[in-house]
């Protein structure tokens, strides 16, 4: 198998204490059956297979992972760019996120949140509409992370802020539900 995003990058965060999951090329998801169960969950060699079948995929993370101070990692998936800086501003603690094609999401950490996957954001705007601004995403779900290639605009994926290695876990923004 050729060598890539997936072979490079999943033994880097899986060692910070995450997990990686490969990004199948040309979409947002991992097509693999049981990508969201924890890893506690999979074969201890799931990793060394991963990477010998799909090292040349994308990389992106469980989210759920459970963290020392009883909060587990999330995203807070900001869709609209106009409401970018006011979820920024919400956020106590370092920036670090990832941007695709349009608005920007956040890593977090999320009290309370059980097993519930998400939660979704909408604005009343004067007039009457409802705008769908984004989602709280948690245990079960996935977020796509440089530096996958982005399937609608072929471009990497970049970092806003840290990159999430680069950050210490216990000082992202909590977030409780």
């Amino acid at each position: 198998m050729e060598h890539g995003i997936f072979s490079q990058w999943a033994p880097k965060y899986q060692a910070a204490g995450f997990e990686p999951r490969p990004i199948k090329p040309g979409t947002k998801a991992c097509k693999l059956t049981g990508w969201n169960k924890p890893d506690t969950a999979l074969p201890n060699d799931i990793y060394t297979r991963w990477i010998d079948t799909n090292g040349d995929h994308g990389i992106g993370l469980r989210l759920g992972t459970p963290m020392p101070d009883n909060t587990v990692l999330g995203t807070l998936d900001i869709d609209v760019d106009r409401f970018d800086e006011v979820a920024r501003s919400m956020l106590d603690g370092p920036i670090c996120g990832r941007y695709g094609s349009k608005g920007a999401a956040y890593f977090v950490r999320v009290r309370g949140a059980g097993n519930t996957s998400k939660w979704v954001f909408n604005v009343r705007e004067v007039g009457g509409d409802t705008t769908h601004i984004g989602e709280l995403l948690c245990t079960g779900s996935l977020i796509v992370i440089p530096p996958t290639i982005h399937p609608d605009i072929q471009c990497p994926y970049r970092w806003i802020g840290k990159p999430l290695l680069e950050v210490n876990p216990h000082d992202l923004p909590i977030v409780e539900v």
